[in-house]
């Protein structure tokens, strides 16, 4: 039988170098989505980013305001290495002209936005934030003030599809041109909504196709589109968070007239915001790589575009903090930090803040795991000549035919097909404070404890293997270092191989699941295999290709 030679030698691109400083007109800036990574002209940039709520509440600003001034808050931010802020916000926000309140004038704190309504504060924040080389996603958080806890759908009877456009329309219009607002978080949290039902009044994976293409059509397609998930529909095998459930793009990725500008974004809490079972699993912390996995973790690899964390985080104590550091470290192993922290505000009931409840001390705690998460996050700076400059942005370059993995395009024909949630399905979640926190989970009554196991049914296209192929992988850039069979996001509890010739491929990496069918991977001859069991993988890995022998190779973590 024909055989597939796997390398006993790996190299592996788990960090790429750096590139020098880029700089651009602000209009040339080009923020894509692609093998599985964020790119901003053909580079790959690092993004640390955190949530400042406030808009999406009755004070129709930003909170902290009555304490510091905004740029006091910017400037923390900045010299905390962070490069991007979620800023959400509720729809009558934008339709309706609304005034701030909460905001401490006094003592030249926030002189300066005296006398201007909602969306001029917001304007201002987002021009003090440019300057300071921060980039901006707008959330749309709720309909109306402080209501994100009822919002389910992504519209409402008050709120149809349309009026929901209409008001992203009218907000982006306002950044078209403003370089640092990059991306439109489309609606938070649609956790009653379905995902590949087939339902256009209720799948989310349409509706969010259907916002985004919108968007692009009467504004622009510059900007990103990020998608979160959904809570029960189709099931999680283990509970979901809401806005967690991204395990329907597994089958039916949302499909949009530029998929370049696609982002995943799932929402991902721990003990203190709702009690999942898993938290108490004997083998927490070790059982919940496997869990987000097959959560989101696999969007990478199933349909080549970014995932980014939209919302984590809670109190840096007890077992929220191991399930921090759990998630940084999985995070980190997957090559794929980019997030925004929930959130900088102290006064969100069941997580607080990156500061204190005075406003103005730093939790020291938090801001050492998110160095520690995204060590080098890419700098923004605008020069002299009104260039948007790059430092820390690293190689490879954006993928195209010639040099990386091109992301796939979603088949149009990707037919949905889940179960639609009963209303009855899961208990309600635990209520916020009024101002402040995001919304917890409801976790499915029905859902097994047990870890996702490895799809064994998927099969690649077929190939005729040659006896004398050798493994492959992306080539970073034409002046790279030799090509390895290893995808750059491949850790001990996840990894991605190529294997020119590969009809079929196998393993066993040694964590105890024995040999396990892979899955097949976004790109030809690749293959993706997920640890199922809350066991990493070990240092030697046994893979049967085609049918064949067993082969050995050391692990590129070993």
């Amino acid at each position: 039988m024909w055989a597939c030679a796997l390398a006993l030698s790996v190299v592996v691109f788990m960090s790429a170098p750096a590139v020098g400083q880029s700089c651009y007109a602000p209009t040339a800036l080009n923020f894509t989505s692609e093998a599985g990574k964020l790119w901003v002209n053909g580079q790959r940039y690092h993004l640390k980013g955190t949530s400042w709520f406030g808009f999406e509440t009755a004070a129709c600003t930003v909170h902290g305001l009555w304490a510091n001034s905004y740029t006091f808050f910017l400037d923390f931010l900045a010299a905390q290495g962070f490069n991007a802020i979620r800023l959400p916000f509720h729809l009558e926000l934008v339709l309706n002209e609304k005034s701030p309140n909460g905001i401490n004038y006094g003592a030249g704190a926030n002189a300066d936005l005296q006398g201007l309504n909602s969306l001029q504060v917001m304007d201002k924040i987002v021009q003090a934030a440019a300057a300071r080389g921060l980039l901006i996603m707008l959330d749309l958080h709720s309909f109306a003030p402080d209501q994100f806890m009822s919002d389910g759908m992504w519209y409402n009877g008050a709120n149809p599809e349309s009026k929901v456009i209409a008001g992203w329309t009218k907000l982006l219009q306002r950044y078209k041109n403003q370089w640092n607002v990059i991306a439109a978080d489309l609606k938070n949290e649609p956790h009653t909504s379905t995902w590949g039902t087939g339902n256009p009044n209720t799948d989310w994976n349409l509706g969010a196709a259907r916002l985004a293409d919108a968007i692009a059509s009467a504004v622009s397609d510059r900007f990103l589109m990020f998608v979160e998930g959904v809570s029960n529909s189709p099931p999680c095998r283990e509970n979901c968070f809401w806005g967690e459930n991204l395990t329907g793009a597994r089958t039916n990725p949302v499909v949009i007239a530029n998929p370049a500008k696609l982002v995943y974004s799932p929402h991902v809490y721990g003990p203190n915001v709702f009690g999942q079972s898993y938290f108490s699993a004997g083998n927490f912390p070790a059982n919940m790589p496997a869990i987000w996995e097959d959560h989101w973790g696999f969007i990478p690899a199933a349909t080549g575009r970014a995932f980014v964390i939209g919302e984590w985080g809670g109190p840096f104590s007890g077992k929220d903090q191991v399930w921090m550091e759990a998630l940084v470290a999985y995070l980190k192993a997957k090559d794929s930090t980019d997030q925004f922290f929930w959130c900088l505000n102290p006064n969100s009931g069941d997580t607080g803040g990156l500061l204190k409840n005075d406003w103005s001390s730093p939790e020291s705690g938090k801001l050492a795991l998110l160095a520690n998460l995204v060590s080098a996050p890419t700098k923004f700076s605008v020069n002299a000549q009104g260039l948007v400059c790059l430092n820390g942005a690293t190689g490879p370059a954006q993928p195209s035919a010639s040099s990386s993995p091109a992301a796939p395009k979603p088949s149009a024909s990707s037919s949905p097909a889940a179960p639609k949630p009963s209303a009855s399905s899961s208990p309600a979640a635990p209520k916020p404070s009024a101002s402040s926190s995001p919304a917890a989970a409801k976790p499915s009554a029905s859902s097994s404890p047990a870890a996702p196991k490895a799809s064994a049914s998927s099969s690649p296209a077929a190939a005729k293997p040659s006896a004398s192929s050798s493994p492959a992988a992306p080539k970073p850039s034409a002046s790279s270092s030799p090509a390895a069979p290893f995808f750059a996001g491949t850790s001990a509890w996840w990894l991605a191989v190529t294997i020119p010739g590969s009809t079929s491929a196998s393993l066993d990496c040694g964590n105890g699941q024995g040999l396990v069918e892979m899955t097949p991977a976004w790109l030809p001859n690749m293959w993706t295999f997920a640890s199922t069991n809350g066991q990493a993988c070990k240092s030697t890995l046994t893979f049967v290709v085609n049918g064949g022998a067993p082969q050995t190779v050391t692990a590129p973590w070993a």
